[in-house]
């Protein structure tokens, strides 16, 4: 216990991140396609679904499934990422 106050002294700033809420989990998909140079959403509403509840709200578990579930969908020459792309992506990940 020591050793981690010792350790929380020395940062600056501590902070904990909340698990992502459905609507959260929208944002920060399309956020990040933006980032990307993206003009519309390649995940449809279904795959947005599917990584919310696989991912559970968890960014690091979102972000993989969501890259994952692109580059299939990519390979398989789709323009659009469907639930099937994210179901098959989780098959091929370990998320928490």
């Amino acid at each position: 216990m020591a050793f981690r106050r010792d350790v929380a002294q020395r940062l600056a700033h501590y902070a904990t991140l909340k698990a992502l809420s459905r609507a959260d989990t929208k944002r920060y998909i399309e956020h990040r396609c933006r980032i990307a140079g993206v003009t519309s959403c390649p995940f449809d509403r279904q795959a947005l679904e599917a990584i919310y509840e696989l991912g559970r709200g968890n960014l690091r578990a979102t972000g993989h499934l969501a890259r994952k579930a692109l580059e299939l969908a990519h390979e398989a020459g789709s323009d659009a990422v469907d639930n099937n792309h994210v179901i098959q992506a989780r098959g091929m990940l370990v998320c928490p």
